[in-house]
C-alpha cells in the first residue's frame, strides 16, 4: 500500500509504496537533488518532478519487489484547518492517536504525546494503547490546561482506549450519560503479560482484571456560546483486536483463498475485528447514537488493525499481493451508514494512500535482522455519520515535523508512536442544527410520556447505562 513519509522540516511529503513490496525512500538522492533544485528555474524544477515519478518491479531472490517513487508534494498545514468556516458554521478538529503503550518505546514518550496533542490542538482525541489507569490523568497534567478532561473505563487493568477533550463530558445519568464500554474475553496469559508490564504499580488491584475493552464512547458538550447544552456530539474511540493481522496473510505466498484471510477477521473465538464491529453496532447505546445522529453528530475513531475495503481494490491489487479484499471491519461500519472522513476527501487510494502503519516499523524484527519488508497500510480511521449540518472539510495523517528513524533506532524519535495519527476537521452548521434540535425536543416530550428512560446497569459493576423500554430501537437499521 502506498505510504507517506514526512520531512516536515521543509513541509514536504514523500509518497512511496511499502505494503506487499519494498520501498526505497532514496534519502541520498533526495538530499543531493534538493541542493541541485534550489538553483534550477521553476520550469526545469517541474519537469524534474515529472521525470522522477516511477513504479517498477524487480526480483531479489524469490521475492518480487515493487519500487515506487512519486513527485514531491507540499504538505497541508494543520494550522490552516478551519480557514473556510463561515457564519453559523463551527469547526471541530478531531485526532485519533495510538500512543504505543503510553509512549513507553521512546525517550520521554508521555511528554512527547502531550507535546504533539498541543501542536495539533484538537477539540477531541481518541487514544489507543493507554497502558494504565493513570496515563490519561498524567496527560491532562502535561497538557497544562484546566480545559482538558478525560474518560476511560475505571476498572480495566489495561484501559487501552480513552477520550480527551477540551470541552465537557455529559455525565447526566438520566438522559445523556451515554458512555459505554464494549467487552471481550482475554486469555490468562495476556492478563499475566499486562500485570508484568505494570510491575511498577505494586498496589494495583487486579481483582477486576477480567474487564478489558476495545472501545468506549461518550457524549460531549461543545460548550462555547451554548449555555443550554444544545450542541452535543457522540464520540467513540476504538482499538480493534491486533491478532492475526490480515496483510500478513495476504502477503503470504501460500495463502490462495479469501477464506484464509477472513479467518483472522472473523475467528472461532469471537474476537476478530469483524466481530468487534458487530458488537459495537449491536450495542444499545451505540444504536442510540446512530438514531440521534441527525441532531447530535456521531464520530467513531481509532486503530482498527485492519486496512480499508476502499483501498484494496482492482487499481491497487498489484501492491497488495494481488488481492482485492473487502475488509469486514471498515465495510460493516460503512454499511451501517458511517463515512470514512479521509477517503471522503481523498477518494483515490493511489494518489492519497494515507498510510498510518507504520512510522517506524518498516521491516521485520531482529529475528530476521530487519531484512523483511513490513506491510504498510492505512489502519487508523475517523468515521462520521453524515448529515446536512455535519461534514468533513480536511483530513490528513500526522507525525510531527522531524524525520523519524525506523526500528531499531527509534528510541530518540520526536514522534512517540509507531502509528501516524489521523487528524480530521469537520464543520457543524448550527442553523440547520437548531431546526433539528427543535424537532428533537418534541420527540423527547413524547418519549417521556411513553415512559422511556435510562437507568444504571449493575452488570459486572460497570458504569454502563442501558436504555429501557426502547422498542423503537429493536427495528433500527
Amino acid at each position: 500500500m502506498p505510504s507517506t513519509t514526512n520531512d516536515t522540516n521543509n513541509n514536504i511529503e514523500y509518497k512511496h509504496h511499502n505494503r506487499s513490496f519494498i520501498t526505497f525512500p532514496l534519502p541520498n538522492l533526495i538530499c543531493s537533488t534538493r541542493i541541485l533544485l534550489f538553483a534550477l528555474p521553476s520550469s526545469l524544477f517541474l519537469a524534474f518532478l515529472v521525470l522522477i515519478s516511477f513504479t517498477t518491479q524487480i526480483t531479489i531472490g524469490d521475492t518480487l519487489v515493487s519500487v515506487a517513487f512519486s513527485p514531491l508534494r507540499m504538505a497541508r498545514n494543520i494550522q490552516e484547518f478551519g480557514a473556510n468556516v463561515r457564519g453559523s458554521e463551527r469547526p471541530l478538529r478531531v485526532m485519533t492517536f495510538n500512543i504505543w503503550v503510553s509512549g513507553a518505546n521512546v525517550k520521554d514518550g508521555l511528554e512527547k504525546i502531550a507535546k504533539h496533542i498541543k501542536k495539533v490542538d484538537p477539540d477531541i482525541v481518541a487514544l489507543q494503547e493507554v497502558r494504565t489507569l493513570e496515563t490519561a490523568e498524567k496527560l491532562i497534567e502535561l497538557l497544562s490546561s484546566t480545559r482538558w478532561q478525560y474518560r476511560q473505563h475505571p476498572l480495566a487493568l489495561y484501559p487501552d482506549t480513552a477520550i480527551l477533550t477540551k470541552h465537557q463530558f455529559i455525565d447526566d445519568e438520566q438522559y445523556l450519560h451515554l458512555q459505554f464500554v464494549v467487552k471481550q474475553n482475554i486469555s490468562a496469559e495476556y492478563l499475566l503479560l499486562q500485570k508484568q508490564q505494570n510491575e511498577d504499580d505494586e498496589n494495583k488491584n487486579y481483582t477486576n482484571s477480567s474487564i478489558t475493552t476495545f472501545g468506549m464512547g461518550a457524549t460531549i458538550w461543545l460548550k462555547e456560546d451554548d449555555p443550554e447544552k444544545k450542541h452535543l456530539i457522540n464520540f467513540v474511540s476504538l482499538h480493534l483486536d491486533w491478532r492475526a493481522y490480515g496483510p500478513y496473510a495476504a502477503n503470504n505466498k501460500k495463502v490462495n483463498e479469501t477464506t484464509q484471510i477472513m479467518a483472522g477477521e472473523r475467528n472461532k473465538q469471537g474476537y476478530g475485528r469483524g466481530q468487534n464491529i458487530e458488537q459495537v453496532l449491536s450495542n444499545e447505546i451505540f444504536r442510540r447514537y446512530m438514531k440521534n445522529a441527525e441532531i447530535q453528530p456521531l464520530i467513531v475513531a481509532g486503530d482498527f488493525n485492519s486496512p480499508s475495503h476502499l483501498d484494496w481494490i482492482e487499481e491497487t491489487k498489484d501492491i497488495h499481493g494481488g488481492w482485492i479484499f473487502e475488509w469486514p471491519a471498515t465495510k460493516l461500519i460503512m454499511d451501517a451508514g458511517l463515512n470514512d472522513s479521509f477517503r471522503a476527501l481523498h477518494p483515490d487510494p493511489i494518489k492519497e494512500p494515507g498510510i498510518t502503519w507504520s512510522t517506524v516499523q518498516k521491516t521485520s524484527g531482529p529475528d530476521w535482522d530487519w531484512t523483511i519488508p513490513e506491510p504498510q497500510d492505512r489502519i487508523d480511521f475517523i468515521f462520521y455519520k453524515p448529515n446536512e449540518h455535519f461534514w468533513p472539510t480536511n483530513s490528513q495523517v500526522y507525525s510531527g515535523k522531524e524525520i523519524l528513524k525506523p526500528m531499531p533506532e527509534h528510541y530518540n524519535n520526536d514522534w512517540p508512536s509507531d502509528h501516524f495519527a489521523v487528524v480530521s476537521e469537520f464543520v457543524i452548521d448550527y442553523k440547520v442544527e437548531k431546526k433539528r434540535n427543535e424537532e428533537k425536543e418534541k420527540e423527547e416530550e413524547i418519549e417521556v410520556k411513553e415512559g422511556n428512560y435510562y437507568e444504571k446497569s449493575d452488570e459486572n459493576n460497570s458504569d454502563i447505562l442501558t436504555f429501557v423500554n426502547n422498542s423503537e430501537l429493536t427495528n433500527f437499521s
